[in-house]
This record gives structure tokens, C-alpha cells and sequence, in this order.
């Protein structure tokens, strides 16, 4: 029986299951950066290589992720090296300067959940199966966590980075069990796939986390703990909304929530304040907590009896 939760994921859990402060790091279809800041804020010594081929995504990663431990990479990753046919997601262009970027895949869309979304555009891109690039790029490394949101795109990855994979401890990806790409594999298929390396760990809305068998053969206590991974009791008032981004948050009883303008929303308690940054993004501000903006943009909640610094990268960091 495989273990679900409403919950996603959270860094917290991804520091403690990795349990090394300088982890390599693979983020498959990074977008504009959102989850690329939270890994570096997460791991101090990460080094962490992310893909893209979607032009408008990858220009605003550039133009929000300014630190050396974060290379970006404008390459599609999956079951052949050379050029691809990328659909283009487009949609939304009073909202998101040149149109809603976010949904774009090497497969072509069969169904859409948004009367405002269109693929109307196509281009070529550069494409590179996952075992080509590692041993051209990192041979003989360890990998310790992939994050993967590759928009049904999912069988090239697998197919094309079987070695690759072989030699990753976590790997975290996105899943439909709706076909909303062509040839898009549902859940049963990711497992068929990885059968010989991984097991699943925990399954969330939309996404699962798999762990090499080979490589992490017992299962963290992270998971084990209390009720954390039974299934919600359906009288809970507890509410599953999906942002702009893409992501799916729970959102207790009782709890408010706000969207930001970088499409991601954040649940408030019913104590809490929040505000929007620079960079599109809604903070939570708790009851006694102050804030900071940096330079570059974000908003940090300030805890009570603590201080501030702001290095030069133009991050706000609590201090004791």
C-alpha cells in the first residue's frame, strides 16, 4: 500500500531526508527560479544544476537567481540529445508579460483544464538526455535529490536518464493520472518504470517522491511519524487550492489565502498578516513578527527578539 498525504512537501523535510548541507542538487524544469531560491536558502553548500528550455522562463530565472551555487542550463531533459519540438504555453498576457509561460512540454497537450490557456506556438530546442549530460558534466557523482516538473514529459526523462538515475539517492516528480500531454504516463507507469531502483516514499497532490533502493535502504523516520501520512478524514474542512504557478497548497480550517504576483499562494493563519515583496512573492507574517525586504526583493518575517543582516547578494538573513 503506498503511504499519501494533502500535504506537500516541504524543504524542511527535503533538508532532513537529503542530511548533508552540500548536496548535489538537479532541478528538472526550473522555471523562473521560485523553487531554485528555496533549495539555496534550504542548503547552504548546494551545488545545483537547472534545466530550461522555455526562453521567457529561463531569462527570469537569470534575472532573479544571482548566486554561484545555481547554474541554469537552457536545455529541455529527456529521451534524446540533439533538438526537440517544444510546445509553447501561452495565455494571460495582461498578467504575465509575454504570456503565461508555465505550462509549456516536449509533448503536445490533448486536454486543458483552462478555457484561457492555448498552445498556440512551437519552437526548437536543445535537448539532452539525462545519462549524456551526467557523464559529461558530473561522471561518477552521486546525485542527491532531483526535483522534476517536466509537464508529461516524464517517460523521456526516465528512459533517458535510466544510469543517471541509478545514481541518485531521491527523485522527486510531478505526475498526472489524467493524460493532459500526449503519451503522458500516469502514476502506475512511473513506478513500472523506476520498479528495479526505487520505491515510493509518499505520494502528494500531484507530485510523489521516490527513494533509491540501493542507495537509502531504510526508509527515513521523517514518514513514520505519528499521523502525518494517513489520509485526511473526509469531515475535515481542510481545502486543497492551486496557484497560478501550478503548485497545489493545503489550506487548513480556518486559514485565509493569498496569491502573489509570481502566481504562487501562501496559506495565512488566522493571527497572521502578510506582505508582497518586490519579487511577486506572498509572505506570511505571524503574530509578533516583523519584516524585511531586501534588495533583492523578497520579504522576511522577523521573529521576536531576533536581528537582521543583509549580506551582499542583497538577501535578508535572521540573526540571533
Amino acid at each position: 500500500m503506498v503511504d499519501r498525504r494533502a500535504e506537500e512537501l516541504s524543504f524542511a523535510e527535503i533538508k532532513e531526508i537529503v542530511g548533508r548541507d552540500d548536496p548535489l542538487i538537479l532541478e528538472i524544469g526550473c522555471n523562473n527560479g521560485h523553487h531554485t531560491r528555496f533549495f539555496l536558502d534550504t542548503f547552504p553548500g548546494a551545488e545545483i544544476h537547472c534545466f530550461e528550455p522555455e526562453v521567457r522562463a529561463s531569462d527570469r530565472w537569470e534575472g532573479y537567481i544571482k548566486d554561484p551555487r545555481a547554474t541554469i542550463h537552457k536545455m529541455a531533459i529527456g529521451a534524446t540529445t540533439g533538438t526537440a519540438t517544444f510546445n509553447m504555453s501561452d495565455g494571460r498576457e495582461d498578467e504575465y508579460e509575454g504570456g503565461y509561460y508555465g505550462s509549456g512540454s516536449l509533448r503536445p497537450p490533448v486536454s486543458n483544464n483552462h478555457a484561457w490557456l492555448r498552445f498556440d506556438r512551437t519552437v526548437e530546442v536543445e535537448i539532452n538526455r539525462l545519462d549524456d549530460w551526467v557523464a559529461k558534466n558530473i561522471p561518477g557523482r552521486t546525485i542527491d535529490f532531483i526535483w522534476a516538473d517536466v509537464q508529461g514529459a516524464e517517460v523521456d526523462l526516465i528512459s533517458g536518464g535510466r544510469e543517471a538515475l541509478k545514481g541518485t539517492r531521491w527523485f522527486f516528480t510531478e505526475f498526472n493520472d489524467r493524460e493532459s500531454y500526449k503519451g503522458q504516463i500516469p502514476l502506475s507507469g512511473i513506478r513500472e518504470m523506476l520498479a528495479d531502483d526505487f520505491d515510493v516514499e509518499v505520494v502528494l497532490p500531484g507530485d510523489v517522491l521516490l527513494r533509491n533502493k540501493h542507495l537509502e535502504a531504510v526508509s527515513p523516520q521523517l514518514f513514520k511519524r505519528g499521523t502525518v501520512l494517513q489520509p485526511r478524514p473526509k469531515s475535515e474542512a481542510d481545502s486543497l487550492r492551486r496557484g497560478a504557478d501550478g503548485e497545489v497548497v493545503a489550506i487548513p480550517h480556518g486559514y485565509t489565502y493569498r496569491q502573489g504576483k509570481d502566481g504562487r499562494l501562501v496559506a495565512l493563519a488566522p493571527t497572521s498578516t502578510f506582505r508582497q515583496g518586490n519579487d511577486g512573492r506572498i509572505v506570511e507574517i505571524p503574530e509578533g513578527h516583523t519584516f524585511r525586504q531586501g534588495k533583492d526583493g523578497r520579504i522576511v518575517a522577523i521573529p521576536a527578539g531576533k536581528s537582521y543582516r543583509e549580506d551582499a547578494q542583497g538577501r535578508i538573513n535572521v540573526t540571533d
